[in-house]
């Protein structure tokens, strides 16, 4: 498990009674820093609800064998 750089959330708007879905996309793997995003919206409308971007640390015991420098 990594640790939480940095985390933002913005919320866009107050989401009706839906169920929600998250789409996450990784934007940067390094070799001690992962950066990614996620998507929320109400199920089957394209318009977010939220955007959160966040940077975890990869600690050494949880980096794949190429990444170990």
């Amino acid at each position: 498990m990594g640790t939480v750089l940095k985390r933002r959330v913005r919320f866009l708007r107050k989401p009706g009674r839906c169920d929600l879905t998250a789409e996450a996309r990784l934007l940067k793997l390094g070799k001690r820093l992962a950066t990614g995003e996620v998507t929320l919206r109400c199920e089957g409308e394209k318009e977010a609800v939220a955007h959160v971007t966040a940077t975890y640390s990869i600690p050494p015991d949880q980096r794949e064998p190429s990444m170990v420098t």
